[in-house]
């Protein structure tokens, strides 16, 4: 079961816990009662304080899947993904942020086996190599690359995105924030980017047992 996903074994405790591939399916065929419930008040709030579109992102293999789409009260909408939607790691911000994260290694061996999946998709090796290690150097990942074909003179779109991980610091999800590029110029892309930190924040102190809330800069309401 673990080898296919079903099921996955924390290393520190011995525990087994249902897999990423089975909660992907759950969020796949009803958003409603899939894994998004436990984790979904991140980008519900985020869609709210920024007014733009926010996605959660899980990884399932070397895949990643969309398991919630909130949006937010701009009228111009970044609706670059909906629930259920997969792509290779690396293929936009929330997914960069499942890659970038990664052991080198094993972000290796992911760059060589999913070269032919990427490939459907405008953004080359070299570029998302460049995008890895900029993610790195500044702790979140940003995409300012349309990975559709043809949309990228049309949709002048950027993303940030950063990702939860688990005790052992391994991502296994990702918060990702997607607007027009003139509002994700600093200052206030800093703005969002504190936030999706602090949500990022909240649900790790969950996944670790603590009960200790974790500030957020502003209320739910109150737009960035």
């Amino acid at each position: 079961m673990v080898a296919y996903g079903w099921a996955e074994q924390d290393p520190e405790s011995g525990r087994f816990f249902v897999g990423m591939r089975l909660m992907a399916w759950g969020a796949m065929s009803s958003e409603r009662f899939g894994f998004s419930r436990w984790i979904d008040p991140a980008p519900v709030g985020l869609a709210q304080r920024t007014a733009d579109t926010a996605y959660l992102m899980v990884r399932v293999g070397d895949e990643s899947v969309c398991v919630a789409q909130h949006e937010g009260a701009f009228p111009i909408k970044a609706l670059t993904l909906k629930p259920g939607d997969r792509r290779p790691l690396g293929i936009g911000a929330g997914t960069l942020a499942l890659l970038a994260f990664l052991p080198d290694d094993e972000i290796e061996r992911i760059l060589r086996d999913q070269a032919e999946q990427r490939a459907r998709f405008a953004i080359d090796e070299p570029t998302l190599r460049a995008s890895i290690a900029k993610a790195k150097r500044l702790g979140y990942a940003f995409n300012d690359v349309h990975v559709i074909p043809g949309l990228g003179p049309i949709a002048d779109m950027t993303a940030v995105a950063v990702p939860i991980c688990l005790a052992n610091g391994r991502p296994f999800a990702a918060v990702a924030v997607v607007a027009l590029s003139t509002r994700m110029a600093p200052p206030r892309r800093d703005n969002i980017l504190a936030s999706i930190k602090q949500e990022v924040a909240q649900i790790e102190a969950k996944l670790r047992g603590e009960t200790k809330p974790v500030a957020r800069p502003r209320s739910a309401t109150e737009t960035i």
